[in-house]
């Protein structure tokens, strides 16, 4: 009987140990939803980033090809223009240069 008696005692001492058990166990169950959701929620704006930039880049490097084509094929074109026989005139020349 005296060692039930002692077992009483050490459980009733350890009670409330068990709520802050509890509580801990709460605690860092919330730590590691709260870590899980930052780190989900930092790579997904991160890709998200990545892809904003990459479309963002393809648009501008598209737009300077589009914007170097003309001038280009203008500088191809000249020399077949100075490769006539008759000597070139401004006009001519503004006309394959030109707006």
């Amino acid at each position: 009987m005296k060692s039930l008696t002692r077992f009483a005692n050490t459980w009733t001492r350890l009670r409330p140990l068990e709520g802050q058990r509890r509580a801990l166990a709460a605690f860092a169950v919330g730590l590691a939803l709260t870590a899980i959701a930052f780190f989900t929620v930092r790579h997904e704006e991160r890709l998200s980033r990545r892809d904003a930039f990459e479309r963002r880049a393809t648009e501008l490097a598209a737009a300077l090809r589009t914007n170097l084509e003309l001038p280009l094929e203008t500088v191809r074109l000249m020399p077949a223009l100075f490769d006539g026989t008759a000597p070139v005139s401004r006009e001519d020349f503004m006309g394959l240069v030109g707006p």
